[in-house]
């Protein structure tokens, strides 16, 4: 069974090198108020937590989590060491997916907070009114900050980035463009638009770059119903999840390889479910291989929070099944063909016997999607910037900020789980059937 869930891996090792980030735009006639903001830096982000609907409060959440959740996956501790030959390779890839999926969208997030952990007391100390509904045009300078150090030392070297308020005091809408984060300085790197309107929540990201012989182009969109600011996966009895929707085409010259997939996570209080598709080619055991897989995965999420400083990284993956259909070649050999369905238990990440397993019933069921062409990813229209010559307001020194007693760093770590990739079918043994 696990050589069938071999090609799964590949496309997720494509998604996961690019340097990726996040995000849907859309508006509502929804009245209701209930969720504005006053302050960008009190915006919902993309992987905010997602309440039971029957009591939306953080507290109710964190109560539900932590009596009715069995240990699962921690997906900011669990790594290659976790898994053995006797784990299920459905379990790591789902792990490895659902850290996928609030990864992708927490780069969004994680740039947002950068930006108003630092630009909230930058535009004060300048005089600067940030929320003024006007586009603003900073330089950002890393130099001699924590942000100059390490692989993805660095960042955009320019911004642009609109706030818009309605009548009463309320932030509506946030929208940002970076230039410069990969290649020319005075190219485009990334598009992210927020969006609030009444109960509904929305934001899209789209980052194209390129690294050595990679290039890559990502799409995130993020939708859910809020009441409070929080999300709720039930709204008068209708089901309302969060939905992280990604499209990912990866591109490496050197080796020959070539990927693209689209993938849906779906967030509820306390599961998740995922669907789609990953096509491409690569090389495995020295030969050329292709393949197109079409999956459906069902299972527990576990929040382990407790608090006001929520962390992505103390989500759980818990029990669930997975049904995967696949076509697949490699070389001169046949092409291989047909549907697994696997369950796991997400204490021990070990294989159990699917209809044993709670999920086995909706994943034994699910009708998996067609197969879809290479996704379009590209700025077109509002999503576009004239990187070389905006006018530039000022220029934020991140240097300047830390010694400043701001640790930027530090208050955004709750929002990152690093970019260790699991190889979920070399570990778990993947010659098997």
């Amino acid at each position: 069974m696990k050589r069938l869930f071999y090609f799964i891996f590949m496309g997720l090792m494509a998604l996961n090198t690019a340097c990726s980030s996040s995000g849907t735009s859309s508006s509502s006639d929804d009245s209701d108020d209930s969720s504005g903001v006053a302050l960008v830096s009190e915006l919902p982000s993309a992987t905010s937590p997602v309440t039971d609907g029957a009591d939306a409060s953080m507290s109710a959440l964190m109560v539900k989590a932590l009596g009715d959740s069995t240990t699962g996956m921690p997906l900011g501790t669990i790594d290659s060491d976790d898994f053995d030959s006797d784990s299920s390779q459905a379990a790591c890839e789902a792990f490895n997916m659902s850290k996928t999926a609030i990864s992708e969208a927490a780069r969004g997030d994680l740039i947002l907070c950068y930006i108003t952990t630092t630009f909230d007391a930058f535009a004060n100390t300048e005089g600067i009114d940030i929320y003024d509904g006007e586009y603003h045009v900073f330089d950002l300078d890393f130099a001699g900050s924590s942000f100059d150090e390490g692989e993805d030392a660095g960042g955009p070297s320019k911004i642009k980035f609109k706030v818009v308020k309605d009548s009463s005091g309320a932030v509506t809408n946030f929208e940002m463009f970076a230039c410069g984060d990969s290649g020319d300085e005075n190219e485009q790197s990334m598009y992210i638009s927020q969006t609030i309107s009444g109960t509904t929540f929305a934001m899209e990201a789209l980052n194209i770059g390129s690294q050595g012989s990679q290039t890559y182009r990502d799409s995130i969109e993020v939708s859910g119903t809020l009441v409070d600011g929080e999300f709720v996966d039930e709204l008068n009895g209708v089901a309302t999840p969060k939905v992280i929707h990604m499209q990912h085409v990866f591109a490496d010259e050197e080796n020959g390889s070539d990927f693209y997939g689209d993938i849906t996570f779906n967030q509820s209080s306390d599961s998740a479910t995922i669907t789609g598709f990953m096509s491409g080619a690569g090389s495995h055991d020295g030969e050329s291989c292709s393949f197109t897989n079409n999956l459906y995965a069902t299972l527990g999420l576990n929040d382990t929070n407790s608090g006001d400083d929520y962390s992505i990284g103390l989500l759980e993956v818990g029990d669930g099944a997975a049904k995967n259909g696949y076509v697949s070649q490699c070389g001169e050999g046949d092409e291989n063909t047909g549907t697994a369905l696997e369950a796991w238990d997400g204490t021990t990440a070990t294989e159990v016997d699917p209809t044993e397993s709670d999920y086995y019933t909706e994943a034994n069921a699910a009708t998996l999607g067609e197969d879809a062409e290479e996704p379009t990813i590209a700025f077109a229209g509002d999503q576009t910037v004239d990187c070389e010559n905006e006018e530039v307001e000022a220029t934020v020194v991140f240097a300047d900020i830390e010694e400043g007693g701001i640790d930027i760093a530090g208050t955004c770590s709750n929002l990152e789980l690093g970019h260790n990739h699991i190889e979920c079918y070399q570990i778990t043994g993947g010659e098997g059937d």
